[in-house]
């Protein structure tokens, strides 16, 4: 399985959260975009900066909230509203996201972007403590 970028809301998120001076092979460059939720993406970038945000693989930024914040975050495959087997469920800390937001993703890869993004939102920015 190849591993894949994250989207640009959940980068977005991980810089907020303290994502940074991690080395990561890809960035996106923000510009006046940055306010509607788009920007470019570039690899090889000497350094981050202002303009820059990390742009990390899935698994990394899994990681990195699993050895900084101790949030585990999962994907399995169920059977759920739609009787289909194979839809996946994103799992934070062991709690299911998608049955309360009624949503099921067809590819691991958007449930664990979904998580990810979820995950970040549980960070409390102003003490940035282990929860």
């Amino acid at each position: 399985m190849e591993d894949s970028f994250v989207s640009f809301k959940t980068a977005k998120s991980a810089k907020e959260k303290g994502f940074d001076n991690i080395v990561c092979d890809a960035y996106y460059h923000i510009n006046e975009g940055y306010s509607k939720g788009y920007a470019f993406c570039y690899s090889h970038i000497e350094k981050q900066s202002e303009d820059t945000i990390l742009k990390p693989t899935k698994s990394l930024l899994q990681k990195w909230l699993r050895e900084k914040y101790n949030i585990q975050v999962n994907v399995c495959s169920h059977t759920l509203k739609s009787g289909r087997w194979g839809d996946y469920v994103a799992y934070v800390n062991n709690a299911a996201l998608n049955d309360a937001r009624d949503e099921e993703y067809q590819s691991y890869e958007e449930a664990l972007d979904f998580g990810l993004f979820e995950a970040l939102k549980k960070i409390n920015n102003h003490e940035n403590k282990e929860i």
